[in-house]
């Protein structure tokens, strides 16, 4: 079965193992594993360990696992950690390890790897899924593509953890009150999405140029993101509402007079 983060595990390095040691000196079997996948030569890298015994192996999968887990491999280069889940991928096959079952939540190893590998987040809105690209700055509905939320017309929340947008339920989309509104919209809420590093951590560290994933300490990749929706009366429409009625109410009086 072919995996979307199989596209991490391509070859296009040559280095080679007299190169290799004498860049970083005599290595073990299993430090050349890691060198050659680092250095983006996976052919060479599975040659490798398609030379281990069981024991070989296991003892790898030791270290993987129980010994050094995830967690240990944030703060190394991203290159470490591609190479460590290409162990890992190597070690499920050659256990004939069953994929996860769907319904099984995945785990940081995997929701990590995935997102490196190009696949991008998604947020609910109101039961409607939208791809967070915030490379882009934008949320696109997944079933209707050219339906798109601005996120830079957004407004930062007060607590500046998220951003907030008045939001049209059934259109899916932003809705922007106008200056001299009298009552509250009908089937609009104010919507609240995290900010970035809850949304996509990944893009983040990309777009900072960080060349390790320490910030997923912090800010781990999400299984399921999901909007806040606010209800109107919870917002500052009725105070504005109240305020233009009552401009409204002051002009006709002064028509009135005159």
């Amino acid at each position: 079965m072919d995996y979307k983060e199989d596209v991490l595990f391509q070859s296009s390095g040559t280095i080679s193992v007299p190169e290799l040691e004498e860049k970083y000196g005599k290595l073990s079997p299993g430090d050349i594993f890691f060198k050659m996948a680092e250095h983006k030569n996976f052919e060479a890298a599975k040659a490798e360990f398609d030379t281990w015994e069981d024991g070989d192996v296991f003892d790898m999968q030791y270290f993987l696992y129980i010994a050094y887990p995830f967690e240990e491999w944030l703060d190394d280069p991203i290159e470490c950690f591609i190479a460590r889940a290409f162990a890992m991928k190597l070690i499920r096959e050659y256990n004939n390890w069953s994929p996860p079952e769907p319904e099984i939540a995945m785990s940081q190893d995997d929701l990590t790897l995935r997102r490196l590998s190009g696949v991008l987040p998604h947020i609910d809105i109101a039961g409607t899924d939208f791809i967070v690209d915030w490379k882009n700055r934008e949320l696109r509905e997944s079933a209707n593509p050219g339906n798109k939320l601005d996120i830079n017309a957004m407004d930062l929340s007060p607590s500046e953890d998220g951003y907030l947008s008045y939001y049209h339920l059934p259109d899916h989309k932003r809705y922007v009150p106008e200056e001299t509104l009298t009552e509250l919209p009908q089937n609009v809420m104010l919507l609240e999405i995290p900010h970035e590093l809850v949304l996509d951590p990944i893009a983040v560290i990309q777009e900072q140029g960080l060349v390790t994933l320490t910030l997923l300490k912090t800010y781990p990749v999400q299984d399921v993101l999901k909007a806040k929706l606010i209800p109107l009366n919870e917002t500052l429409l009725p105070q504005v509402i109240s305020e233009n009625l009552l401009k409204k109410e002051q002009q006709s009086e002064r028509g009135i007079a005159r």
